[in-house]
């Protein structure tokens, strides 16, 4: 079914009023000379600052990583035909400029689509790892994952399996200053493979598991999600132990690209102990959590779902079935106390003209008490089982999708797909009026963009901004929004110069990530009332004055907008301040306005 005349005339209603250009601030490359550089996740922090997470490549030991030219990190060595992969996480101020780095320098951590990372209101850092051993230098055993923290601090995993390159989950707690508080490691019973094929292992389940997806609350539990394959062991307080059967198992033959698995999440205490878990249960060939949401007292989540017409799926005491064999969406609720069910519902998926139908589902946010579920589609969705057609693709390639959600009973409102393909969107957040998705197009005159759409009423036809061309062909990864600057976070990938308008990169040695900022507002984006650098550094502008505080004593430098140097000295530890009129100001490398 089609929607009807007045829906379509809605569209047309609902046309984007307010249009607001971003506008270039900066760049920064994160590079190194192997292919595997992928920056995947950007994230803000309380105070303004953000953290990027993302796996480079190496192939010796000592082999290094940078951004903005500065060596950050050091990778390891590998004997196989591509690259090792090695974490690399750095805190960001909020004018990009590197705080302190998280890295790995030894084992295989890939972090491009299954791990997550997210921020506490304290400042403090979740990761969600995949982490196997690496190949190392051909020796017997094989390399287990050493992380080096901010402090220098390693740590290292002396219990890995070291007999195959076997997957576990890792959560790792990082205080706000990168020193790694605890690690728990998330075992996986390594059962024969049921129904193993050529080229997979029959004796052991070697990539069990999915994580694709990590939130916490605001007492500091954690929540994570995605899909698996094998048993997965957790630890609780007193050392408690608890297995989670896996479910989906019939026809999977060891290849993680094919179809197998069960939905998980699971809720951890702020010291990584198990709570409890809910799973999806039902006959579907596929099922997994691919992102969520926490907000007031709920967890929200979304995820693809697959099998066969007429099989049934449930959580709790709620079900549904599936209409067709495509690669669906399913939406739920959960409580974050009680941990129960508030509802579990199916978007079913629609194929192209071709009868063919994909879905990477790649985000979900919380607007304005609506729930957006976005990504990458071919092919289309109905509102609901037996309901309307909500979006479709123009043709075979993957466009970018997304999907307004209800949240208090998840149920779908209105959706859009942008008929901009190869690509897809990777992020979305709100100013003023308008919505705002991140995505892409794998092409060197487009790239990485923003459509803007009106955040009330119908999706209409987006205004378009390109914020990264070139790159060869750049494809996007994520972005994040600080309303209170204005400022944009976006990051991105190629293997060629990176276009910001008439700004240029430098060539990265490879396929690299580059970190883009843009503002909305330069006024607003100049108003960074709390920074943090050297010496635990806090400068704030004030009424007739920029107030310091420093842990020990520390060089400032205020500069002016027309480039005099209105103060130098150095200051003492403890609390000073100095007297300006008001006006933009350069304290070191920090904007701050004074009024």
């Amino acid at each position: 079914m089609k929607k009807t005349l007045l829906s379509i005339l809605a569209l047309g209603i609902s046309a984007v009023m307010s249009a607001t250009a971003p506008e270039y601030l900066n760049h920064y490359l994160i590079d190194g000379p192997n292919g595997q550089d992928i920056s995947s996740k950007v994230r803000l922090c309380p105070d303004g600052s953000f953290l990027t997470l993302s796996h480079f490549g190496t192939i010796t030991d000592g082999e290094a990583m940078t951004f903005d030219g500065e060596t950050v990190a050091y990778g390891a060595a590998t004997t196989s035909t591509s690259d090792n992969r090695n974490l690399l996480l750095i805190k960001h101020n909020a004018d990009g400029k590197k705080q302190w780095v998280v890295y790995s320098k030894a084992g295989y951590i890939d972090v491009a689509s299954n791990a997550d990372v997210c921020v506490g209101t304290d400042g403090s850092v979740v990761m969600l790892l995949n982490v196997r051993c690496s190949d190392g230098n051909g020796n017997d055993d094989l390399v287990a994952p050493v992380l080096v923290d901010a402090s220098g601090a390693e740590t290292e995993f002396p219990d890995w399996n070291r007999s195959a390159k076997i997957f576990n989950q890792i959560v790792v707690k990082l205080n706000a200053s990168g020193y790694v508080q605890w690690v728990k490691t998330v075992a996986m019973d390594q059962l024969p493979v049921p129904e193993a094929s050529s080229g997979n292992s029959a004796t052991i389940t070697v990539n069990a598991v999915t994580p694709y997806c990590l939130q916490t609350d605001a007492n500091g539990n954690i929540y994570i999600g995605g899909n698996y394959r094998a048993p997965m062991i957790f630890t609780g307080a007193k050392n408690s132990v608890y297995v989670l059967q896996p479910r989906n198992l019939k026809g999977y033959n060891g290849d993680v690209q094919q179809s197998a698995g069960g939905a998980y999440l699971v809720k951890l205490d702020g010291e990584g102990n198990y709570l409890t878990h809910l799973r999806v249960s039902g006959e579907a060939k596929r099922d997994q959590i691919n992102a969520m949401v926490v907000s007031d007292g709920s967890l929200y989540f979304t995820g693809n779902v697959q099998g066969t017409e007429g099989q049934t799926l449930t959580l709790g005491k709620y079900s549904f079935s599936l209409t067709n064999a495509l690669d669906g969406l399913m939406v739920g609720a959960v409580s974050t106390d009680a941990f129960t069910p508030l509802y579990f519902n199916l978007i079913p998926a629609t194929a192209n003209s071709s009868s063919r139908h994909t879905t990477q589902c790649k985000g979900m946010q919380m607007i304005d008490g609506s729930l957006y579920i976005y990504g990458l589609v071919t092919g289309g969705f109905l509102t609901a089982p037996g309901g309307s057609e909500i979006l479709a693709s123009s043709n075979t390639q993957l466009q970018g999708f997304a999907i307004r959600i209800n949240a208090a009973e998840g149920t779908v409102t209105d959706g859009v797909c942008n008929k901009l393909g190869i690509g897809g969107y990777l992020g979305a957040f709100k100013y003023k009026d308008n919505l705002y998705f991140y995505g892409y197009q794998m092409n060197a005159t487009m790239g990485a963009y923003l459509d803007e759409y009106a955040s009330t009423g119908a999706f209409a036809t987006p205004q378009r901004y390109s914020l990264i061309a070139g790159g060869g062909a750049p494809t996007a990864y994520s972005c994040a929004f600080n309303e209170k600057s204005t400022q944009l976070y976006t990051i991105a990938r190629g293997n060629n110069v990176f276009k910001f308008g008439t700004v240029e990169s430098a060539k990265p040695q490879n396929w690299s990530g580059v970190l883009g900022i843009h503002c909305f507002d330069r006024n607003a984006a100049t108003t960074i009332e709390t920074v943090v650098g050297d010496n635990n550094l806090t400068v704030t502008g004030e009424t007739g004055k920029i107030s310091f505080v420093a842990e020990a004593p520390t060089q400032i430098s205020v500069v002016n907008t027309v480039g005099q140097n209105v103060y130098s000295a150095e200051i003492p530890a403890g609390n000073s301040s100095v007297t300006v009129p008001a006006g933009l100001y350069i304290v070191n490398t920090t904007k701050v306005v004074v009024r």
